[in-house]
């Protein structure tokens, strides 16, 4: 008979695996977007660019108001048996976004020119920040609705909008304004229209997954006030979390040159790559655990959150590895302008996100709890420390400066996180099984170290890593078995795959 731990664990292993799919399409995506907009502007163009991205996604996020994590969770505790306040939480949800990321898009609309003079120093940028803003309320309010999908237990819906439409419609419009000749300005309006077509698809699908949206004798109860104070805590942890991640182009575009912040930007999205493994099983890590702590299944919750973490830590070890033994051959892609101060700041961001991979979702544990207002505490000291690291560090350092002092806020918050979590729950995601990959990370850092020597062309040293590492780790994989878990899993695999040869 299968039990409630099995249960969870198909559950989170098929949203997972659709959720990994869709991030790897959706970062891929934006990582090429990235390659091509750096060969086609250059580097002082480039990092322009990358500044008003961020001062646009700043404002996006602002916009959503913490909407984006409040409806999923509302959505998942109203799902099943409350169809008026479920149908209030998409409406309000929806119209509350939208309406704020006008407001916001024409208040960053109107402050571009003090932002480019006043605070960056770089008149350059005001166009860019102009043209923008008007991408703000379509993307604020597509990703309240695509998040608002997973409180329904599935991830399908909000990795189709999220990370496969809009990433493709991105790339299709970047293309073919470079194509057509264009410049930037074809490529910033194709920015905004993969977002406004992205939201018009995700509007869509809400109403494909839950029909009764359209049914008008269901009244809806909107619960804006419940909806707000659970969300609002959310949007300055939220917020402040962002301003974390963003404070080191923030500051090299203060005290730096165009060109910093373009070869940073570059470098650092490559180990960006990790934290897909996590937000993978966070994505459907996330409305479970809200749903299990709600009706207190603590032993259940335990199990996933150890299960999840373990997962992501599994994916994250390899990876890593590669990503620091090819920083210079990845950089190559860019140009050969990013290779010599991106390859410090490649490491370093690696070493950071492997850390944040292996605390497991302990933020999400955090707010899908009821603990929000904790982490919005956390998220105010540690924007102090972020803020204080890189105001010391960037003036001597530079790139160099601005990736140790983010690494290291990173890396705080999340043992900072980990802790807040086994004193308020009792629970801690590690267990004698994370020693197994031990031994296949040492026998395939030896064997990167000695091969480092040889004289191959950049991509042909980055294959050479990638099957050095992902050979050990398969073939030590094969020799040693895996959990019970991924035995289970890997069980339904086999008897679905029989099933459709007909065996």
């Amino acid at each position: 008979m299968e039990t409630n731990e099995h249960k969870d664990i198909k559950k989170i292993a098929r949203g997972s695996a659709l959720s990994f799919a869709g991030a790897i399409v959706g970062r891929g995506g934006w990582f090429l977007y990235q390659v091509i907009a750096a060969r086609f502007l250059g580097v002082e163009a480039f990092g322009l660019y990358m500044l008003a991205i961020m001062a646009m996604k700043i404002t996006d996020l602002i916009s959503r108001l913490g909407l984006h994590t409040g409806s999923m969770r509302f959505v998942a505790l109203y799902r099943k048996n409350d169809q008026s306040r479920l149908k209030g939480i998409l409406i309000s949800s929806f119209c509350i976004s939208f309406g704020s990321g006008i407001f916001l898009g024409l208040i960053l609309y109107l402050f571009a020119g003090f932002l480019a003079k006043f605070v960056f120093h770089k008149p350059g940028l005001e166009n860019i920040i102009i043209k923008l803003s008007l991408s703000v309320p379509f993307m604020s309010s597509m990703m309240v609705v695509a998040n608002a999908s997973q409180g329904f237990h599935t991830t399908k819906y909000a990795v189709l909008i999220r990370d496969i439409i809009q990433p493709t419609l991105n790339l299709l419009f970047i293309s073919l304004s470079i194509f057509f000749g264009l410049g930037l300005v074809g490529i910033i309006y194709g920015y905004i229209a993969s977002y406004s077509v992205a939201l018009l698809v995700a509007l869509i699908l809400i109403t494909k997954l839950f029909p009764e949206i359209k049914d008008k004798t269901i009244k809806s109860d909107y619960q804006v006030k419940a909806l707000i104070t659970y969300s609002i805590p959310l949007l300055f942890s939220s917020f402040l979390y962002l301003l974390i991640s963003w404070m080191d182009t923030i500051m090299l575009g203060i005290m730096k040159t165009s060109q910093d912040v373009g070869i940073f930007k570059a470098a650092s999205e490559i180990p960006l790559i990790l934290p897909v493994f996590l937000g993978a099983c966070n994505s459907i890590y996330a409305p479970i655990a809200a749903s299990l702590y709600q009706h207190g299944e603590f032993a259940r919750l335990n199990h996933i959150f150890k299960t999840t973490t373990r997962w992501a830590y599994t994916l994250a070890l390899p990876v890593s590895l590669i990503l620091i033994f090819s920083a210079k051959e990845i950089l190559m892609i860019f140009g050969s302008d990013f290779v010599n101060k991106g390859i410090p700041v490649v490491i370093i961001f690696t070493l950071a996100q492997f850390i944040n991979s292996i605390t497991g979702g302990v933020g999400f544990t955090l707010i899908m709890t009821g603990k929000q207002k904790i982490e919005f505490y956390n998220s105010i000291g540690l924007f102090f420390v972020n803020f204080t690291l890189n105001l010391i560090l960037i003036p001597s350092l530079g790139c160099m400066g601005a990736a140790i002092a983010t690494a290291t806020s990173v890396i705080f918050s999340n043992i900072l996180r980990l802790m807040q979590v086994y004193i308020f729950y009792k629970m801690q995601p590690y267990g004698i099984n994370y020693l197994k990959t031990i031994v296949p990370a040492i026998m395939a850092t030896v064997l990167l170290l000695l091969t480092q020597k040889v004289n191959l062309l950049p991509i042909g040293q980055l294959m050479l890593n990638v099957f050095i590492v992902l050979g050990i780790f398969l073939i030590y994989t094969r020799f040693t078995g895996v959990d019970e878990d991924e035995q289970y899993i890997w069980n339904l695999i086999k008897q679905k795959f029989a099933f459709r040869l007909g065996a």
